[in-house]
């Protein structure tokens, strides 16, 4: 399949397309006789899971180890690059679950009448604020 063909199977750009094949992620695995690139029937899953290892926050150095982990005879010279990535991968799903936690947290405070509390306080605190303001313009 042709680059263009490929980037809307894959909901890229061209360009994007490109980039990755100069990073070495995608690789065309031949060329037409009018120079147009083509690409194989795993292109498409391989974009698929650039994205995803993105979506994750990996560098495009950590997702070309990943990649490059899955070829033949490759693991012979991994020599624990992929245990770097793992714990990026750990790192980042520490961060998520932590996140995750903090929007439960405030999620079940706004449920409760504190919060309901709070934003009355919050209001009449505006109201006071504003009607200083009413009262120091009328002064002038």
């Amino acid at each position: 399949m042709r680059i263009g063909e490929l980037s809307r199977r894959a909901g890229v750009s061209v360009d994007a397309v490109r980039f990755y094949e100069r990073q070495a992620l995608v690789e065309a695995v031949s060329r037409t006789p009018g120079g147009f690139r083509e690409y194989g029937p795993d292109a498409v899953a391989r974009i698929a899971d650039i994205k995803a290892l993105q979506a994750l926050g990996l560098a495009l150095s950590d997702i070309a180890t990943v990649l490059e982990s899955r070829e033949p005879g490759a693991c012979r010279h991994m020599d624990g690059t992929l245990d770097v990535v793992v714990a990026r991968l750990n790192e980042r799903i520490a961060q998520l679950v932590a996140l995750r936690d903090r929007a439960v947290a405030t999620q079940s405070a706004c449920t409760d009448d504190a919060c309901v509390a709070e934003r009355a306080e919050a209001e009449r605190a505006d109201a006071v604020r504003a009607r200083a303001l009413q009262v120091a313009v009328a002064r002038r």
